[in-house]
Order: C-alpha cells, then structure tokens, then sequence
C-alpha cells in the first residue's frame, strides 16, 4: 500500500466517522461517551488502512483452459511516454501544503492561546489554574489545566463547579 492509499483511506474513515459522531452524538451532553467516542474513532481511523481482509476462497477447482500461440511480429514498440501530469505526486504535494498549512494555523493559534495565558492575571486553584484576562471579550473557555474566565462570569459559581 502506498502512502497515498493510506493517508486516503485514514482521512475516508474519519470523514465517516465525523458524520456518524455528527448524526448521532453531538447534541447528546454524555461528556464521556462522547470523548471516548471521539478518541476511538481517531484511533480507529489510522489504523484500519492497515487491516487487510483475506481474498482467498473456499476452494479452488481446476478449469481446463487452451493455449493459443500468437505469432510475434517484427515491429519494436517505443515505451510510451506519459503526456500529462503526474496525478500521484500533484496530489502528494497538495496534500503536503494542506497539512503544512493546517499546522502552521494551528502553531500560531496555540501561541496566541499561550499569549493570552501568560499576560493575563493568574490564580492557582486546587486541580486547575484560573485565568483572568482583562479583555472583556474573551469567552470563557477550558484548556487542558486552564480555566479561561470572562470578567463578567467571574461570580459565577456553576462555571467553576463544571
């Protein structure tokens, strides 16, 4: 299998397990069912490229078959020389400036979120730190042990209870 068949194939199965996750569990508020859905499907998706399926059958039957010789003629074939574009590297290559773009977004969008995390006022709590930022407009919002609060959800004791 090449590269190609295998990043298509991983990228077809999670496409078809994000639909399923999409029909089915997004509006549901079962937090665990949910990630441990989402964690297994991703699993799932990079390692059934992998997994091959026997073709052989049950039995084999010996079939008579004729020989037919075929003359062979003087005339020397020239190998063909392909005219267009090498499909398999164009998309190689598109796929490459995807991912790399994708990353890049994500490396910067990380570095704001660390940004944000290291100007704003900080306060540890038991299992999480608090972050206070002084934008009125950020939302509130978790990242791995921070606890990003909005100035206006700040006596707000159900968020911190979540």
């Amino acid at each position: 299998m090449s590269a190609l068949d295998y990043f298509l194939k991983a990228n077809l199965y999670g496409l078809l397990f994000a639909g399923c996750y999409w029909l089915f569990l997004r509006r549901h508020t079962f937090l665990t069912v949910n990630r441990a859905y989402l964690l297994l499907s991703a699993v799932l998706s990079l390692a059934l490229p992998l997994v091959s399926l026997p073709t052989q059958t049950a039995g084999t039957f010996a079939v008579p078959m004729g020989v037919i010789t075929l003359p062979v003629s003087g005339f020397a074939t020239a190998p063909i020389e392909p005219t267009g574009p090498d499909w398999t590297l164009l998309s190689m290559w598109v796929y490459g400036l995807i991912t790399f773009g994708l990353l890049l977004r994500l490396a910067i969008q990380s570095g704001k979120l660390i940004r944000l995390i290291r100007q704003s006022h900080r306060r540890v709590c038991d299992g999480y730190v608090l972050v206070l930022p002084r934008d009125q407009t950020t939302p509130t919002f978790s990242f791995f042990r921070y606890v990003v609060l909005n100035p206006a959800d700040i006596h707000n004791d159900l968020i911190l209870s979540h």
